[in-house]
């Protein structure tokens, strides 16, 4: 393969990073962004085929959950040399006092980019990953003590440290809760709250290239598991695995992707909101839905991917079907007791003989399950929905905003004479009402 050439599916990740080197002459970024987005499959074939080597850039990548003997400070300044390649050139000293020099040896001018993998993930283990002392020290070299160094080196050495987190305020967060238990962590806080300044989130894949990847995995729907997945590598790879691993094509559709839609949210990104604000998972998910559907960006403030040809620029329509339909709640028929008997009463019905089979008919019409069926009456104000996405049905002779706070999304009304039931999709101030009949068994 040549090395010259850029990872297929990452074309834009190279441009996308090469800004952002272009644009520091000592790179010190963190790179936040979803667990299983790619990121390290990324810089490995970053370092492999070397894009901006004829920019005078060359990168290199270290995973510190792999390297155990860099848990002592010997151990980590050789694990640096190796990872730096420059271990037959010499040894690293103490406090990387000749590290300047070393470099220039091997990279005269050239800026060396090292990819600190898992740097988060390698604190919060220190005692089995990395020496944080010696860490610190490597930071102090990038940050401070190179600059210093000016009898004829040209060769600079830059950071990129890869971490778990969707965005800093979560990682911080993660920190100071586990103060106690993490002291790897805390020590190297300091540091990390003044890289903030250079904290770039990882970005998803595009349509293209997610269509790319799912079809090379072998996959057939690859329009519809794009579509339900968005350009996240690591639940495109599963759906794509899922579909190709029966005897026939597997539709989109027909995928469960449930369980590993939670472990991916539940990595980070829900187990911190869950933390901070004392709920379970789904709790923690219907807090995301309801602030995305309120206007909050997916990507920017909880790493999650976007359909790139979604019908608005916010809401929850932005989200991929798997994610939007994650956890959604089952529907609810909230009946207007008042209501129904007062239609009743016009009718000339016996409110007990014909109350009862309206609201079954309804409740089988709509596929709500038993325990779904809300009784209400206007003294107990409008029905409060903490997830938008519940489909609320409601069966009343009055307007369904007047009985919920949330868009009501189908409408029923009972009208007189003959218990005719109207429903009435709501899209926005518009609706469409096609009649239905209640069963006439039902309505005796």
């Amino acid at each position: 393969m040549d090395p010259q050439t850029q990872p297929s599916i990452y074309r834009e990740h190279v441009r996308w990073l090469w800004r952002r080197i272009a644009a520091a002459p000592i790179p010190d970024l963190l790179i936040t962004g979803a667990v299983d987005s790619g990121k390290s499959t990324f810089f490995r074939e970053l370092v492999a085929k070397q894009p901006h080597a004829g920019k005078q850039v060359v990168y290199r990548y270290w995973d510190l959950l792999r390297t155990p003997r860099a848990r002592t400070g010997d151990g980590f300044r050789a694990q640096l040399a190796k990872s730096l390649a420059l271990t037959a050139i010499g040894s690293i000293d103490t406090h990387l006092d000749n590290l300047s020099h070393l470099l220039n040896t091997g990279y005269p001018d050239q800026r060396v980019v090292l990819v600190l993998d898992h740097w988060d993930d390698a604190q919060e283990n220190y005692a089995t990953c990395v020496d944080i002392e010696a860490l610190e020290d490597l930071h102090e070299f990038v940050r401070t003590s190179q600059h210093d160094v000016d009898d004829g080196v040209t060769a600079r050495l830059g950071l990129i440290m890869v971490t778990r987190f969707p965005d800093t305020g979560m990682f911080l967060n993660y920190v100071y809760r586990n103060r106690g238990q993490k002291p790897g962590l805390v020590r190297i806080s300091g540091h990390a709250e003044r890289l903030f300044t250079n904290v770039h989130p990882f970005p998803f894949l595009g349509w293209r290239e997610s269509k790319e990847l799912v079809a090379g995995l072998g996959a057939h729907d690859v329009d519809g598991i794009v579509a339900a997945c968005g350009g996240w590598v690591g639940l495109l790879a599963i759906a794509a695995q899922k579909a190709t691993s029966g005897a026939g094509a597997v539709s989109a559709d027909e995928l469960d992707l449930t369980a590993d839609i939670f472990h991916l949210l539940n990595k980070t990104l829900l187990a911190g909101i869950a933390a901070s604000r004392e709920c379970d998972h789904a709790q923690a998910w219907v807090h995301v839905i309801r602030d995305i559907a309120q206007g909050a960006d997916p990507q920017a403030k909880y790493a999650l991917p976007v359909v790139e040809d979604a019908p608005v620029h916010h809401g929850l329509d932005r989200l991929p079907r798997a994610l939007r339909e994650y956890l959604s709640p089952e529907p609810l028929l909230v009946v207007d007791s008042d209501g129904l008997e007062s239609v009743l009463a016009i009718s000339g019905e016996t409110t007990a003989d014909a109350l009862f089979p309206i609201v079954e008919a309804v409740r089988q019409r709509f596929g709500i399950a038993v325990g779904g069926v809300r009784w209400w009456r206007p003294a107990d104000g409008p029905v409060p929905l903490d997830d938008p996405r519940v489909r609320l049905v409601v069966l009343s002779d009055r307007a369904g905003s007047t009985v919920a706070d949330a868009e009501v999304s189908t409408d029923v009304t009972v009208l007189p004479p003959g218990l005719a039931v109207a429903e009435s999709r709501l899209v926005g101030s518009h609706s469409s009402a096609a009649d239905i009949t209640v069963d006439e068994g039902a309505s005796q």
